[in-house]
């Protein structure tokens, strides 16, 4: 009896005459419910610090998914900007001459000419009127490129047919109609000046180029109509 005993007890039995203990329950590994919070909080952190690096506007978490939906993006808010009107739209009469800029000047002609030079409500916001004149003087450079603009927009509307006649109505749009090409001359020497795009800034400069490179088109266009002609030898 002795060894059966020992038996069971070795094979993990209750010897006979005892009540089997009854099996402990296994705890569930209960986590730290401030785990998660620290966890989120430091992601949200991380990323208002990366967003902060880059200048990126921080964005909160995506929202709810619906049930049984894909996960939805978060919302990010824009402000869209109004679209900019067409050189032609700005200029009807390309070979138009620029307003006399002082402090006489109407403030509904200063308006409209800031407007063709590409000026922002940001940059007239708050300005006295001498400051608004003063703002115009310096985007004089600046409305002549939006100018050639409006002559080359015309060269592009034009029909294949009138292209193939040599329409040289844009080009000499471009110097306001010049009656002889002396005329032509000295305006294209000032208008190289004001729209060369070293005279302007970074955000101006590729307008300055395109209008730049129409110029030099239109002065080419007129010096083989307008110029004089080689003599023969």
């Amino acid at each position: 009896q002795q060894q059966q005993q020992e038996q069971q007890q070795q094979q993990g039995q209750p010897p006979r005459g005892h009540a089997r203990a009854p099996p402990q329950a296994q705890q569930p590994s209960v986590s730290n419910p401030f785990d998660s919070f620290a966890a989120f909080n430091d992601r949200d952190s991380r990323r208002h610090a990366q967003a902060s690096a880059t200048g990126a506007q921080p964005q909160g978490p995506a929202p709810a998914a619906p049930a049984g939906g894909p996960p939805q993006p978060p919302r990010v808010s824009v402000e869209l900007s109004p679209p900019p009107l067409s050189p032609l739209a700005m200029f009807p009469n390309p070979a138009v001459r620029p307003p006399e800029l002082t402090s006489a000047t109407p403030a509904a002609v200063l308006k409209l000419y800031l407007m063709q030079a590409g000026a922002t409500e940001a940059e007239t916001r708050g300005l006295e009127k001498q400051e608004i004149v003063e703002l115009a003087q310096r985007k004089a450079g600046l409305w002549e490129c939006h100018r050639l603009l409006a002559c080359q927009a015309v060269a592009n509307a034009l029909p294949a047919s009138a292209r193939g006649k040599k329409n040289l109505v844009p080009y000499h749009a471009a110097f306001r109609y010049a009656e002889t090409f002396e005329e032509v001359q000295q305006m294209n020497k000032e208008l190289l000046i004001r729209v060369h795009p070293d005279k302007h800034n970074a955000a101006a400069r590729m307008v300055a180029t395109r209008a730049f490179q129409f110029l030099r088109q239109s002065f080419e266009e007129l010096k083989k109509a307008m110029g004089p002609k080689p003599t023969p030898p």
